[in-house]
């Protein structure tokens, strides 16, 4: 239950840990394929082809892990775990953790978090959101109620007020949507 299955008689997956190792069972890491039936290249993209197709096979940049019955789990975007000032930060940890929130609820309709370049980090997460009609949204709170929740490098630098966060059909955020100035809004909270 919860995993996408066994791979397909032809197809071979592995797990590769942050180390470039494979994985043990049940460890996360990023999902690879090898394959007979996998594209040879991006269209006039080599330098995506380069970073993509490697010897280890197809880098899908889905984490995830196998369990002991040979059933793949995933459970996230290597894209969504960045390092800041060395440290590992999870966008999907600070998402989970504000949507569980009251806050969340009372003042905002939808949230994304990515991380933004910064100039001594390296990155920091900055949080996305729509804010709900009438409501009152304090920055301050939110960053108050993270710091209670999170190691202090999960806590957002920056908030940017969006009219609408876009979803393709299968549920990606759709981020030049993001970085889009008439999708902007005035920030109605605090700094």
């Amino acid at each position: 239950m919860g995993s996408v299955g066994r791979p397909l008689p032809s197809t071979e997956i592995e797990i590769i840990d942050e180390n470039g190792a494979p994985a043990r069972t049940g460890e996360i890491g990023e999902v690879y394929v090898r394959s007979a039936c996998l594209m040879k290249e991006y269209f006039r993209a080599p330098e995506v082809t380069a970073e993509s197709m490697t010897e280890k096979g197809f880098k899908t940049g889905d984490l995830g892990y196998v369990d002991e019955d040979g059933d793949l789990f995933l459970t996230g975007r290597n894209d969504a775990v960045f390092k800041s000032g060395g440290e590992k930060v999870s966008c999907r940890l600070i998402e989970e953790t504000l949507r569980d929130s009251e806050l969340f609820h009372d003042c905002m309709e939808d949230v994304v978090v990515l991380a933004m370049e910064d100039h001594f980090l390296g990155k920091v997460p900055c949080i996305y959101y729509v804010s709900r009609p009438g409501s009152d949204f304090d920055q301050r709170a939110i960053r108050r109620y993270l710091s209670s929740k999170l190691p202090r490098s999960h806590i957002p630098s920056e908030f940017v007020a969006l009219r609408e966060i876009q979803r393709s059909a299968s549920g990606k955020v759709v981020k030049d949507a993001l970085r889009d100035p008439a999708n902007r809004m005035s920030p109605a909270g605090n700094d």
